[in-house]
């Protein structure tokens, strides 16, 4: 009877796909895509949104429906919050989780560099900013595309670093020709 609860000891440890100083690679990777996918949809579709929100040319005569933007705000920090969780995740690679966890910092700052100017842009719209100073929003507009590109390079460096160990994990594990 010992010999079959050490046998399934030892294939429950196996199928935990988490090793003694962490997540397996594949799982690691998995883990932070779990939490960083959110965020990039929430990310695109607030600018998708905006786009076809914000009129093009704003007087002080324009109005501006606020409610999907505000909610684009709330589901951007709602993920992002969320997505500080893959900071404590560990790999038992460690180049892979120093890697990662550098360009996921580097993700999560640019997120809350959009997010923060994106709000301000909602402000603007929320307090009916315009009426005042209906140019204002050529500042708001250049920096809130200045920061989602930001948010887009980083979100695409993040990805690479993760595949990185995806293809060496990949090619590691290929029979030789």
């Amino acid at each position: 009877m010992k010999k079959i609860l050490l046998g399934l000891n030892v294939i429950m440890l196996s199928f935990s796909a988490c090793s003694i100083g962490g997540l397996y690679p594949t799982l690691y990777n998995n883990k932070v895509v779990e939490l960083i996918d959110p965020v990039t949809y929430a990310m695109e579709n607030s600018a998708v949104n905006y786009n076809s929100i914000v009129p093009d040319e704003l007087t002080e005569f324009s109005v501006v429906e606020t409610n999907t933007l505000r909610n684009d705000l709330n589901l951007i920090t709602k993920t992002l919050e969320e997505a500080q969780k893959a900071l404590n995740y560990k790999s038992e690679n460690l180049e892979q989780q120093a890697m990662v966890r550098k360009e996921l910092e580097i993700f999560l700052r640019a997120g809350k560099s959009y997010r923060d100017t994106y709000e301000l842009m909602l402000l603007y719209f929320e307090e009916k900013e315009q009426s005042n100073d209906p140019n204002k929003i050529d500042d708001l507009n250049s920096a809130l595309k200045k920061a989602y590109n930001v948010f887009t390079e980083a979100n695409y460096n993040l990805v690479m670093s993760l595949n990185k160990f995806t293809e060496e994990k990949e090619s590691n594990t290929q029979p030789p020709s």
